[in-house]
């Protein structure tokens, strides 16, 4: 009887063990794979510029938001990315190396600036880790622009005025104007007087002495 009493002694703390050790494994496997941590986190926001003028630049902001259905949610290793041509990262206020709680929120804010003509397309990525270390994860949006031709520039002979009729060694006032929605685009001026008198590349030649009549 005593021997029997320290086998089913021995037994009960071999199965007690066991219970242990199931439970702790099926507990660091809930943590390797668990996936509330990414379930939830968003980035929002428009990735679409529409047309935009060459040397332009148009700015869109962004939101990245964690999960907010646990308390025990906490982010880290957040990185903030911008990819393709023309399209680049302004700021962004997500902290870096350190944590950032539950229901929490930060702001990015990209620019879009066509150096050439055509569709340019790209990307906004945010890196994070999460279920301590275990749990990578990412958010991405796509963004899209056109880059287009400014309009013709706007050309004024601002005088004289009208059109007029010049004599021979007549002497007339010319002053002209240019206007572009580009601030990149050079402008230069090319006064033809069609052998009256000596052309002239000056925004406002002044006053030009004809040599013969004409209009």
């Amino acid at each position: 009887m005593i021997l029997q009493a320290k086998i089913h002694s021995s037994f009960s703390k071999k199965l007690a063990v066991s219970r242990y050790l199931v439970f702790f494994l099926a507990l660091l496997a809930s943590l390797a794979v668990s996936p509330h941590a990414l379930a939830a986190q968003t980035l929002s926001g428009d990735g679409a510029f529409g047309s935009l003028e060459v040397g332009q630049s148009s700015n869109k902001d962004f939101t990245f938001t964690t999960d907010s259905s646990s308390s025990t949610d906490e982010l880290s290793s957040i990185s903030v990315s911008v990819s393709g041509n023309g399209f680049r990262l302004i700021s962004e206020n997500c902290p870096s190396g350190t944590e950032i709680l539950f229901n929490a929120s930060c702001s990015i804010t990209v620019q879009f600036s066509p150096a050439i003509t055509g569709a340019a397309t790209g990307t906004l990525r945010v890196d994070y880790d999460s279920c301590f270390g275990r749990c990578p994860g990412s958010q991405e949006i796509n963004l899209s622009g056109t880059g287009i031709l400014p309009p013709d520039p706007l050309l004024e002979i601002t005088s004289p005025a009208e059109d007029i009729t010049i004599t021979e060694g007549e002497s007339v006032d010319f002053a002209g104007m240019a206007e572009s929605t580009n601030i990149c685009l050079p402008v230069s001026f090319l006064w033809d007087f069609d052998g009256g008198a000596q052309n002239s590349t000056l925004e406002s030649p002044g006053t030009t002495l004809f040599e013969q009549a004409g209009t």
